[in-house]
């Protein structure tokens, strides 16, 4: 009796991707594990073993591991809502100034934005307890889109006698104010969503709380109060946003 031809044994092998392909699962893998573990726990090699590759192929893709934590901040930072798009086409001046703070301290402190998509801030915040990478390429990515437009309105609004620069002995005070205010509001952000009850300003409504902010961080600009009470508007600015930008 004949004997039945042997059966064709499956591959386990997966099939070869190509270099693009690799390349974005390797991001993709490497944004999963920074959702799931934090920062601080994801290494290179962990990256690599999760993609199924070699760390000599990741770092092919990814030259350095700044690289590719700056690709993933852009992937998880995906969601937000884009303040550098709304003020693309915009004139530096002290409006573009007070709105751009208004709205980036709303997003912050905002219950509505928070609960939709808590996990950026947690990150960053881990990022700064750790080594920094993703807050590190967060900031600089955010800065090169929109720090040149915010340090060109400090100067127009010093220029219309709007703003009085303090007197600092660095090299570039406009960037310097404009960071601290960025932290913060970052600070802010973690007092606002910590798990216990905040000792000061808990009975403010997050809008309340996001005005003080803002009116606190613009007189440490130098910023004069007749100029904050005449463009700070908080409706108007809001409405205005959300009409272009859904949250």
């Amino acid at each position: 009796m004949a004997k039945a031809p042997p059966k064709e044994r499956k591959s386990s092998r997966k099939p070869r991707l190509r270099g693009d392909e690799r390349r974005h699962d390797i991001l993709s893998k490497a944004t999963a594990l920074v959702k799931t573990k934090g920062e601080s726990r994801v290494t290179t090699r962990l990256i690599a073993k999760e993609a199924a590759v070699s760390e000599a192929l990741l770092f092919q893709h990814f030259p350095t591991k700044d690289e590719l934590f700056r690709e993933v901040s852009v992937i998880i930072n995906a969601r937000s809502p884009s303040l550098h798009e709304y003020f693309a086409d915009v004139e530096p001046s002290s409006r573009v100034l007070i709105e751009y703070l208004y709205l980036v301290t709303y997003l912050a402190l905002s219950p509505e934005v928070h609960a939709r998509d808590s996990k950026l801030p947690r990150l960053l915040l881990e990022s700064l307890l750790s080594d920094g990478h993703l807050l590190r390429t967060h900031v600089k990515r955010r800065w090169s889109l929109i720090g040149d437009l915010l340090k060109n309105s400090v100067a127009a609004a010093v220029e219309s006698g709007h703003l009085n620069m303090p007197l600092l002995d660095v090299e570039d005070p406009a960037s310097l104010e404009l960071m601290l205010s960025h932290q913060l509001v970052v600070m802010a952000h973690c007092v606002r969503f910590m798990n216990e009850t905040p000792i000061i300003g808990a009975e403010l409504s997050a809008d309340q709380m996001t005005e003080r902010t803002v009116v606190f961080i613009l007189r440490g600009l130098g910023v004069k109060d007749g100029v904050i009470k005449r463009l700070l508007k908080p409706e108007k600015i809001l409405a205005k946003f959300k009409a272009k930008v859904p949250l």
